[in-house]
């Protein structure tokens, strides 16, 4: 019985790695024919660069999310051993909850980042 679990087991792993990566194929495909076809009507494709962002605001944002999950962390472990509460409900709700705080913290940081550009 055990190794028809496993049997299944990787088959589901693989079918859905599989299924990802015909995704992304697919998707690369089609923008390469949209490509393509602007090309052949004469039209010039868009510039990759201008969707490129500054690298200091992705490590930034990076290192907010992840000292936020290190904190919920933390505060995960006192809640769990100081508390009643289970402990992956309060891992779980203590990383979510600070991760998300620090995805949020970063949005208004560059939305202040951008106005003191545009102003300033």
């Amino acid at each position: 019985m055990e190794t028809a679990e496993a049997i299944t087991s990787i088959s589901i792993v693989l079918g859905f790695l599989s299924a990802f990566v015909v995704s992304i194929l697919y998707y690369l495909r089609a923008k390469h024919q949209e490509k393509m076809s602007m090309i052949e009507k004469g039209y010039q494709p868009p510039i990759q660069q201008a969707k490129k962002k500054n690298n200091s605001s992705a490590s930034l944002k990076w290192g907010i999310f992840i000292i936020s999950l290190a904190v919920g962390l933390f505060l995960g472990y006192i809640l769990e051993s100081q508390t009643t509460i289970e402990g992956v409900i309060a891992y779980f709700s203590m990383i979510l909850l600070f991760g998300g705080s620090g995805l949020v913290l970063n949005h208004y940081l560059e939305q202040k980042n951008n106005a003191e550009r545009v102003n300033g």
